[in-house]
């Protein structure tokens, strides 16, 4: 589920951009201070919901349980929707994701001008 989230790591050929900072090969501890510091952005301090979002994808994955990552877990975990969540009547998880990726990938490019 993550892999969208780290692509960048290795750069973006088609723009000739790359990350500012790839996420690390270690262990938990510092996947846990990458997460820290991509959070200190300023995107993710002014939306609680990407925030949620970003770390509840990270720490399942830590947790090695990546494969249990689902639109209505997502719902119900993060976001609070009813156990009766159906995601044909409510793109909210959607539209979430969307938003975290493009956050993501404007938050690990460097900005031009510097």
């Amino acid at each position: 589920m993550l892999n969208w989230a780290w692509k960048y790591r290795s750069g973006n050929a088609e723009n000739g951009r790359t990350p500012t900072a790839p996420p690390p090969r270690g262990g938990c501890e510092d996947l846990t201070q990458y997460l820290e510091r991509l959070l200190q952005a300023e995107r993710f301090r002014k939306s609680p919901s990407l925030r949620q979002l970003l770390e509840y994808l990270v720490r399942k994955c830590a947790e090695g349980s990546a494969d249990d990552i689902k639109e209505s877990t997502i719902a119900m975990d993060v976001f609070g929707r009813p156990t009766s969540f159906d995601s044909r009547l409510d793109n909210s998880v959607r539209v979430q994701d969307h938003r975290l990726r493009k956050t993501l990938e404007s938050t690990t490019k460097p900005r031009r001008g510097r």
